[in-house]
Protein backbone atom coordinates (compact mmCIF):
# COMPACT_ATOMS: atom_id res chain seq x y z
CA UNK A 1 0.00 0.00 0.00
CA UNK A 2 1.23 3.49 -0.97
CA UNK A 3 1.55 6.34 1.26
CA UNK A 4 -1.02 8.56 -0.24
CA UNK A 5 -3.32 5.11 0.86
CA UNK A 6 -2.42 4.34 3.97
CA UNK A 7 -2.53 8.58 4.91
CA UNK A 8 -6.18 8.27 3.95
CA UNK A 9 -7.19 4.92 5.76
CA UNK A 10 -5.81 5.93 9.12
CA UNK A 11 -7.07 9.64 8.91
CA UNK A 12 -10.89 7.72 8.02
CA UNK A 13 -10.44 5.38 11.25
CA UNK A 14 -9.80 7.92 13.21
CA UNK A 15 -12.74 9.45 11.99
CA UNK A 16 -11.09 13.08 11.07
CA UNK A 17 -10.89 15.62 8.52
CA UNK A 18 -8.26 15.96 6.05
CA UNK A 19 -8.42 19.68 7.78
CA UNK A 20 -8.10 18.51 11.14
CA UNK A 21 -5.31 16.37 10.35
CA UNK A 22 -3.66 19.03 9.17
CA UNK A 23 -4.44 21.46 11.57
CA UNK A 24 -2.62 19.00 14.21
CA UNK A 25 0.25 19.48 11.96
CA UNK A 26 0.54 23.20 11.61
CA UNK A 27 0.20 22.64 7.43
CA UNK A 28 -2.49 23.99 5.42
CA UNK A 29 -5.41 22.14 4.23
CA UNK A 30 -4.14 22.02 0.68
CA UNK A 31 -0.91 20.95 1.70
CA UNK A 32 -1.86 17.80 3.33
CA UNK A 33 -4.48 16.50 0.41
CA UNK A 34 -1.39 16.81 -2.28
CA UNK A 35 -0.12 14.15 0.80
CA UNK A 36 -3.06 12.00 0.25
CA UNK A 37 -3.16 11.96 -3.39
CA UNK A 38 0.04 11.15 -3.72
CA UNK A 39 1.41 14.37 -5.23
CA UNK A 40 3.70 15.09 -3.11
CA UNK A 41 5.63 13.16 -0.28
CA UNK A 42 5.81 15.04 3.73
CA UNK A 43 9.18 15.42 4.96
CA UNK A 44 10.82 13.64 7.60
CA UNK A 45 9.74 15.70 10.16
CA UNK A 46 6.00 15.56 8.97
CA UNK A 47 6.45 12.03 8.76
CA UNK A 48 7.27 11.82 12.24
CA UNK A 49 4.62 13.46 13.19
CA UNK A 50 1.67 11.94 11.39
CA UNK A 51 3.24 8.69 12.85
CA UNK A 52 2.69 9.98 16.60
CA UNK A 53 -0.94 10.92 15.02
CA UNK A 54 -2.10 7.87 14.07
CA UNK A 55 0.12 5.51 16.60
CA UNK A 56 1.90 3.08 14.39
CA UNK A 57 6.07 3.18 12.81
CA UNK A 58 7.41 5.37 10.11
CA UNK A 59 8.04 2.16 8.35
CA UNK A 60 4.19 1.26 8.24
CA UNK A 61 3.31 4.66 7.14
CA UNK A 62 6.13 4.04 3.86
CA UNK A 63 4.76 1.15 3.74
CA UNK A 64 8.29 -0.51 4.52
CA UNK A 65 6.04 -2.95 6.99
CA UNK A 66 2.75 -4.46 7.68
CA UNK A 67 2.92 -3.97 11.65
CA UNK A 68 1.24 -0.82 12.62
CA UNK A 69 1.69 -1.37 16.29
CA UNK A 70 4.66 0.18 18.13
CA UNK A 71 6.00 -2.98 20.82
CA UNK A 72 7.29 -2.06 23.97
CA UNK A 73 10.80 -1.18 23.26
CA UNK A 74 9.50 1.64 20.62
CA UNK A 75 7.31 3.22 23.27
CA UNK A 76 9.66 3.17 26.01
CA UNK A 77 12.36 5.16 23.62
CA UNK A 78 9.67 7.52 22.37
CA UNK A 79 9.50 8.68 25.64
CA UNK A 80 13.78 9.41 26.04
CA UNK A 81 15.87 12.36 24.53
CA UNK A 82 17.62 11.85 22.01
CA UNK A 83 20.79 11.18 23.79
CA UNK A 84 19.50 8.49 25.77
CA UNK A 85 17.59 6.87 22.71
CA UNK A 86 21.64 6.38 21.12
CA UNK A 87 22.30 5.01 24.65
CA UNK A 88 19.51 2.60 24.28
CA UNK A 89 19.97 1.19 21.02
CA UNK A 90 23.65 0.43 21.43
CA UNK A 91 23.04 -1.37 24.60
CA UNK A 92 20.12 -3.66 21.96
CA UNK A 93 22.73 -3.47 19.27
CA UNK A 94 25.09 -5.25 21.61
CA UNK A 95 22.60 -7.69 22.73
CA UNK A 96 22.11 -8.40 18.70
CA UNK A 97 25.60 -8.98 18.61
CA UNK A 98 25.97 -11.49 21.06
CA UNK A 99 22.57 -13.05 19.80
CA UNK A 100 23.95 -13.29 16.05
CA UNK A 101 27.28 -15.13 17.70
CA UNK A 102 25.41 -17.60 19.51
CA UNK A 103 23.63 -18.77 16.86
CA UNK A 104 26.57 -19.12 14.63
CA UNK A 105 28.47 -21.07 17.46
CA UNK A 106 25.37 -23.68 17.59
CA UNK A 107 25.58 -24.13 13.98
CA UNK A 108 29.66 -25.00 14.01
CA UNK A 109 31.49 -27.81 15.41
CA UNK A 110 34.24 -27.89 18.63
CA UNK A 111 37.27 -29.10 18.09
CA UNK A 112 40.14 -29.21 20.61
CA UNK A 113 43.32 -27.36 19.70
CA UNK A 114 47.05 -28.29 21.30
CA UNK A 115 48.62 -25.24 22.47
CA UNK A 116 51.60 -26.65 22.12
CA UNK A 117 52.38 -30.14 20.70
CA UNK A 118 56.22 -31.23 22.66
CA UNK A 119 57.13 -35.09 21.47
CA UNK A 120 59.88 -36.98 21.50
CA UNK A 121 60.60 -40.42 20.13
CA UNK A 122 60.12 -41.79 16.69
CA UNK A 123 56.48 -43.40 17.39
CA UNK A 124 55.67 -42.57 20.69
CA UNK A 125 51.58 -42.04 21.03
CA UNK A 126 50.61 -38.58 21.65
CA UNK A 127 48.26 -39.01 25.37
CA UNK A 128 44.70 -38.64 25.66
CA UNK A 129 45.29 -36.40 28.77
CA UNK A 130 47.84 -33.99 27.77
CA UNK A 131 49.57 -31.33 29.69
CA UNK A 132 50.22 -29.19 26.95
CA UNK A 133 46.71 -27.26 27.46
CA UNK A 134 43.97 -27.31 24.96
CA UNK A 135 41.48 -24.49 23.66
CA UNK A 136 38.16 -25.17 21.89
CA UNK A 137 37.84 -23.56 19.08
CA UNK A 138 34.63 -23.75 16.72
CA UNK A 139 34.23 -24.70 12.68
CA UNK A 140 31.12 -25.20 10.49
CA UNK A 141 32.31 -28.80 8.95
CA UNK A 142 33.03 -31.87 10.76
CA UNK A 143 35.99 -33.41 10.21
CA UNK A 144 37.66 -36.68 11.41
CA UNK A 145 40.54 -35.95 12.77
CA UNK A 146 43.24 -37.20 15.47
CA UNK A 147 44.99 -33.72 16.71
CA UNK A 148 44.53 -30.22 16.17
CA UNK A 149 47.21 -27.43 16.42
CA UNK A 150 47.58 -23.91 16.15
CA UNK A 151 49.91 -23.07 12.82
CA UNK A 152 52.17 -20.59 13.84
CA UNK A 153 54.54 -18.07 11.07
CA UNK A 154 53.73 -17.34 7.56
CA UNK A 155 56.53 -20.61 6.28
CA UNK A 156 53.22 -21.96 4.95
CA UNK A 157 51.28 -19.21 3.33
CA UNK A 158 49.04 -18.76 1.36
CA UNK A 159 47.62 -22.06 1.67
CA UNK A 160 47.63 -22.20 5.44
CA UNK A 161 47.64 -18.62 7.51
CA UNK A 162 48.82 -17.83 10.82
CA UNK A 163 46.45 -18.18 13.77
CA UNK A 164 44.68 -20.67 12.05
CA UNK A 165 44.29 -24.38 13.11
CA UNK A 166 45.97 -27.83 10.94
CA UNK A 167 43.83 -30.81 12.06
CA UNK A 168 45.87 -33.59 11.78
CA UNK A 169 45.12 -37.39 10.66
CA UNK A 170 48.29 -39.59 12.40
CA UNK A 171 50.31 -41.62 10.59
CA UNK A 172 53.99 -42.49 10.22
CA UNK A 173 54.67 -41.70 7.00
CA UNK A 174 53.93 -39.46 3.64
CA UNK A 175 51.25 -40.58 1.18
CA UNK A 176 52.98 -38.99 -2.02
CA UNK A 177 56.30 -37.21 -2.11
CA UNK A 178 55.62 -32.80 -1.19
CA UNK A 179 52.40 -33.81 0.88
CA UNK A 180 52.05 -31.06 3.65
CA UNK A 181 52.67 -33.39 7.07
CA UNK A 182 53.41 -32.23 10.77
CA UNK A 183 56.80 -33.31 11.56
CA UNK A 184 58.19 -33.44 15.29
CA UNK A 185 62.08 -32.65 15.43
CA UNK A 186 63.84 -31.81 18.70
CA UNK A 187 60.64 -30.96 20.53
CA UNK A 188 58.91 -29.29 18.41
CA UNK A 189 56.34 -29.98 15.63
CA UNK A 190 56.55 -28.04 12.40
CA UNK A 191 54.20 -28.17 9.49
CA UNK A 192 55.59 -28.70 6.32
CA UNK A 193 55.18 -29.96 2.69
CA UNK A 194 57.59 -33.68 3.14
CA UNK A 195 60.28 -35.08 0.85
CA UNK A 196 61.43 -38.45 1.76
CA UNK A 197 65.22 -38.95 1.00
CA UNK A 198 66.96 -42.23 1.35
CA UNK A 199 69.23 -39.98 4.08
CA UNK A 200 66.39 -38.31 5.92
CA UNK A 201 63.30 -35.96 5.58
CA UNK A 202 63.67 -32.68 3.42
CA UNK A 203 61.07 -29.80 4.84
CA UNK A 204 59.74 -27.62 2.83
CA UNK A 205 57.84 -24.06 3.17
CA UNK A 206 55.29 -22.55 0.83
CA UNK A 207 56.32 -19.34 1.32
CA UNK A 208 59.29 -18.99 -0.78
CA UNK A 209 60.51 -16.55 1.90
CA UNK A 210 61.59 -19.18 3.69
CA UNK A 211 64.58 -21.76 3.17
CA UNK A 212 63.75 -25.66 3.16
CA UNK A 213 65.46 -27.38 5.79
CA UNK A 214 67.00 -31.09 5.98
CA UNK A 215 66.85 -33.63 8.88
CA UNK A 216 68.68 -36.67 8.40
CA UNK A 217 67.22 -39.65 10.12
CA UNK A 218 70.13 -39.45 12.67
CA UNK A 219 67.89 -36.56 14.14
CA UNK A 220 65.45 -38.60 14.28
CA UNK A 221 62.50 -36.48 12.56
CA UNK A 222 58.87 -37.91 13.25
CA UNK A 223 55.73 -37.66 10.98
CA UNK A 224 53.16 -37.32 13.72
CA UNK A 225 50.65 -37.32 10.53
CA UNK A 226 49.13 -35.69 7.23
CA UNK A 227 47.02 -32.28 7.20
CA UNK A 228 43.81 -33.21 6.32
CA UNK A 229 42.40 -30.23 6.70
CA UNK A 230 43.02 -26.07 8.06
CA UNK A 231 40.11 -23.59 9.47
CA UNK A 232 39.89 -20.30 10.53
CA UNK A 233 37.96 -20.54 14.11
CA UNK A 234 34.92 -19.08 14.73
CA UNK A 235 35.88 -16.33 16.73
CA UNK A 236 37.49 -14.36 13.67
CA UNK A 237 33.89 -14.81 12.01
CA UNK A 238 32.29 -13.48 15.38
CA UNK A 239 34.41 -10.60 14.84
CA UNK A 240 33.61 -9.48 11.52
CA UNK A 241 29.67 -9.95 12.53
CA UNK A 242 30.67 -7.37 14.89
CA UNK A 243 32.18 -4.97 12.34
Amino acid sequence: MELSERLKALRLEEHCTQKQIADRLNVTYQHYQRWEKGYRNPKKSNLEKLAKIFNVPVSYLLGETNVRSFSKLEQMLEQLPETHQRKALDYVKNICEQYKAEQASSDFYSYDVLNMLLLAGRGREIPKVANFGRTTVYWNKQIDYDVAMWIKGDSMMPAYSSGDVALIKKQTHADYAGQVCAVNYDGNTYIKKVYKQKTGLQLVSINKKHQDFFLSWSEKPWIVGKVIDSFTPIERYIEKLKD
